[in-house]
Formats: C-alpha cells, sequence, structure tokens
C-alpha cells in the first residue's frame, strides 16, 4: 500500500540496485527521485514506476517495471556511454487507491494537481495522508509546485498490463487483464411514509434494512466471484438537530478485471435492488454511475498530466513490459501517435500469466534502446 513500510522497504531496496553515481532526491509528496550525473543545463528523460500494487492485479503488476526500469538504466549505462541528456529514475507514492481511496496520489503530486484539501484524506484506521507525507518528503507546500519543468525532455511511464489478442487481425496489442476496472454508484436510500404508521423510526427503518440487504449481496458477489469491491462515503440525511434521519446515501464499488463479468453482476445487483426497494417499502435511486476500463491507473496519469507535459512540451511515453512467452511484443503509447507496435510475432495469448527469463531480457533491451535514442537526441 502506498506511504506504507512495505512500500518504504521496497523502494530503499530499489535505490540498491541502482549505479552508485545517482543522486537520491525526495520531492514534497514524498516521490523518490534518482538522477545520474545531473548536470543543471542538459535536459532530463525520466522513467516512472510505482511500487504498490491494487488486489488481483497480477503478480508482475509492479514488480517486472520495477526490474525492467532498472535493468535498461543499468545496460545503459554499463559502457562507456556518455548521455547528452541527464538520466532519472521517479518511483511515485500511492499509485493505487486501496489505501487513501485516490490513486495516483505521488503522480498528481508530481504534476502539480494536489490541493491542500487532499492531504485530510483518511485511511480505514484514521491516519491522515498528510501525516505520512511528513514522515517521507522535503516538507509539505500548499503550491505544490510540478516537478516537470522545461528541463524534462522525455517522460517514460512504465507499466505491466498483459496483452490480449485482437482477435480480427491476430496482432497483439495491450489490452489490460489483470488490473481492476472500477464502477461505482452513488446510491440514494429514502423511507417511504406509510398511511398506517409513519413513525421516524419506521421512516428509518426501511432504509437501513435496504442498505444491510444490499451490503450482504454486494459482498456475496465479491466473495463468490474473487473481486474487489466494497461501500463508503456512508451519511443519513436530514443532519438536523432534534430531526430523525430517513435517507442514507453511500457510494457502492465493484471491481473486476473482467469487464463483461462486471456487467453482468451488474445487471443482478441493479435487479436485486428494485426487489429489495419493494420489500422494505423504500425507495432508492441510483444517483449517478461512472465506470472505468482496467486500465485506469496509466490512463489517469496521462489524463492528469497532459495539460503540464503539453504545456512543456513534454513528449510523454507510456511504455507497456507486458511481453508475453508465445506472443512477444512492445508498445509505445504517447499523446501524439496512440499505439505503435515496435516489434512482434503473431501468437495465441496464452490464459494464464506466464513470462520467462528471456521475456524479461527482451523487456530491457527493448527499454534500454528507447533510453538510448532519447538521451542521445
Amino acid at each position: 500500500m502506498g506511504y506504507s513500510e512495505e512500500e518504504d522497504k521496497a523502494i530503499s531496496y530499489v535505490l540498491k540496485l541502482l549505479p552508485k553515481n545517482f543522486e537520491i532526491k525526495t520531492d514534497n509528496i514524498g516521490n523518490l527521485i534518482a538522477m545520474h550525473n545531473q548536470d543543471p543545463l542538459s535536459q532530463k528523460v525520466l522513467l516512472g514506476i510505482h511500487l504498490d500494487t491494487m488486489p488481483f492485479s497480477g503478480k508482475y503488476s509492479s514488480s517486472l517495471p520495477m526490474i525492467v526500469a532498472i535493468g535498461s538504466i543499468n545496460k545503459l549505462l554499463e559502457k562507456d556511454f556518455y548521455p547528452k541528456k541527464t538520466v532519472g529514475l521517479i518511483i511515485f507514492r500511492a499509485t493505487s487507491p486501496n489505501r487513501f481511496s485516490r490513486g495516483c496520489i505521488g503522480s498528481r503530486g508530481a504534476v502539480g494537481e494536489l490541493n491542500e484539501r487532499d492531504l485530510y484524506l483518511s485511511d480505514k484506521d484514521g491516519v491522515l495522508l498528510q501525516d505520512e507525507v511528513i514522515k517521507r518528503s522535503l516538507g509539505l507546500s500548499s503550491s505544490f509546485p510540478t516537478f516537470f519543468k522545461d528541463d524534462v525532455h522525455t517522460f517514460l511511464e512504465i507499466e505491466s498490463d498483459f496483452s490480449g489478442i485482437l482477435s480480427e487481425k491476430s496482432v497483439p496489442l495491450c489490452m489490460v487483464k489483470n488490473q481492476q476496472g472500477p464502477v461505482i454508484l452513488k446510491l440514494s436510500i429514502v423511507g417511504k411514509i406509510q398511511y398506517t404508521c409513519c413513525t421516524p423510526f419506521n421512516l428509518i427503518r426501511g432504509p437501513l434494512n435496504a442498505f444491510i440487504k444490499i451490503l450482504d449481496l454486494l459482498y456475496k458477489m465479491i466473495k463468490e466471484n474473487n473481486l474487489f469491491g466494497g461501500v463508503y462515503e456512508v451519511n443519513m440525511e436530514p443532519k438536523v438537530m432534534g430531526v430523525f434521519p430517513n435517507r442514507i446515501n453511500f457510494n457502492l464499488d465493484l471491481r473486476s478485471p473482467d469487464l463483461k463479468l462486471r456487467s453482468e453482476l451488474l445487471n443482478n445487483l441493479k435487479t436485486m435492488i428494485n426487489k429489495i426497494s419493494e420489500e422494505e417499502s423504500c425507495q432508492i435511486d441510483i444517483l449517478s454511475q461512472i465506470s472505468h476500463s482496467p486500465h485506469i491507473f496509466s490512463d489517469k496519469l496521462i489524463e492528469i498530466s497532459k495539460r503540464v507535459f503539453l504545456k512543456k512540451n513534454i513528449k510523454l511515453i507510456t511504455i507497456d513490459t507486458g511481453i508475453l512467452s508465445n506472443a512477444r511484443w512492445m508498445s509505445l503509447v504517447s499523446q501524439e501517435t496512440g499505439m505503435v507496435l515496435l516489434r512482434y510475432k503473431k501468437g495465441n495469448s496464452p490464459e494464464k500469466e506466464d513470462i520467462n527469463e528471456n521475456d524479461i531480457i527482451l523487456s530491457i533491451d527493448v527499454v534500454s534502446n528507447i533510453l538510448r535514442e532519447r538521451v542521445s537526441l
């Protein structure tokens, strides 16, 4: 999890794998920045990774990008190669939202998209994000200035989203299988006035019973299908002294790497919600529904950083290290070009994650070549 002792240990381990002549810094949100032979007059080519991960995100979710990033940097610098640009590595904090209910915290901080209100996010134990940041950063700043400035030439985000086969073209493309695709429903339950009895308690009893039934139904779905989800931001209205509440508001979160399964479960859930509404004589409204594809985290980084990157004329590239043993490929995703296949050979995508040493070596070779090209411009 983000800003945890485990994340701290993972970062310390990664830094030990870098060449000794890297200068290590921490920004004001706790991201680690390692620079090689930094020249204040030269532009930078930066690799970006994160080490925290989501439940069910795949066994290579953070480990493979880390290995490829470190391997690529070491390969680039192992011989007497003197890059024209400074090479750097950024380790973003708290990319996954499974602790503070908000993703890309480190990334947002790096591009100036955090504000003071975000610092008051808390985890399930009541620990504030602000307190965790203070332990690990150079000091809080109300303005959160972006780390990405005019001297950054290229930023390469490394992810590990495993491929599928685009069946109609028989070409392996980046189709995320193992990260979570969330759908979030904002629900409101209000009690109906009954002519036979309309005491304050009876007005809230129906919504309470309905809320408990929806909780039971959701957690049953999660357990049976080995998924991730939950309920949060629960509150009751009206919030007036001396007035008994008659409404319950909450957010329902259901996540799955399988969009077809998620759609089926969501339809079943909505059908059951209508049934519960009738059983408990209350009105249940779905106020909003927000759905994201499973590659939300890569997309979100691109989305929140686009303004900064385009303004500063920085070329943004996402490198996907999902190279499978019988469908070798590497893709580059950039703001300008969309998806480009660098190399591949046709084959069938395996049913489960399966990579070997040769896949990792190939990933390192490709990313190292990209690095060499960018720092030589």
